[in-house]
């Protein structure tokens, strides 16, 4: 994942037992190495458990460079899994991010974050692969009262994600804003979901 000077990653995890059926582990740790510094975090020290066997952490980046982090759980649920972060200052800002070109919008990679898809019967998910697409304010009025709601689009592959999300049913994304399921469709090649949202009730733009 890339991100820039200023940015806070955060990152997200799921535990199961051997059933597949999401656990909490004994313990749950998250090491990262950001340029050739190591530092382990717990539940005592910023990872948030978000729901039976979802964590997350926010990780601050104050410097540019790459970092690697594992999640590792212990007891019932054990397994860990790891990634790595690179991290730009605003001079290095690639090109490709200052304009954006429809024709390759689907090939564009560099926008893949994890997300959390929760279904309306509260069953959630943590995707790993979903692609933010450009998105879109819509202004509206109800009377004297201008109404304002952003709307994103996102693709995310069926090998992550085999059954279609819910109308309705709620995205959260890697910054922890939610967004509410309006449309979802398959694309052409059967590949992927097309999924349409807009920002919840309260969330900022």
């Amino acid at each position: 994942m890339t991100y820039f000077v200023g940015d806070t990653a955060r990152l997200y995890t799921t535990f199961r037992d051997v059933v597949g059926t999401l656990t909490d582990p004994s313990s749950v740790t998250l090491t990262m190495e950001f340029n050739g510094t190591s530092t382990t975090y717990s539940t005592a020290t910023g990872i948030n458990r978000i729901g039976q066997g979802l964590y997350r952490f926010g990780y601050f980046l104050s410097t540019p460079g790459t970092g690697l982090y594992q999640w590792q759980g212990t007891g019932s649920a054990m397994g860990s899994r790891s990634g790595t972060l690179r991290v730009l200052s605003s001079s290095e800002r690639p090109a490709a991010l200052l304009r954006w070109d429809p024709s390759g919008d689907h090939s564009v990679f560099d926008g893949l974050e994890q997300i959390i898809l929760t279904q309306r019967n509260g069953a959630q998910r943590v995707i790993a692969r979903a692609l933010r697409l450009p998105s879109n304010a819509d202004q509206a009025m109800a009377g004297n009262v201008a109404a304002f709601g952003a709307v994103v689009n996102w693709n995310v592959w069926l090998t992550d994600c085999p059954d279609a999300p819910q109308i309705n049913s709620l995205i959260t994304d890697s910054y922890g804003r939610r967004y509410r399921v309006n449309r979802v469709t398959n694309s052409v090649l059967r590949s992927m979901w097309e999924i349409e949202t807009t920002a919840d009730a309260g969330e900022p733009l």
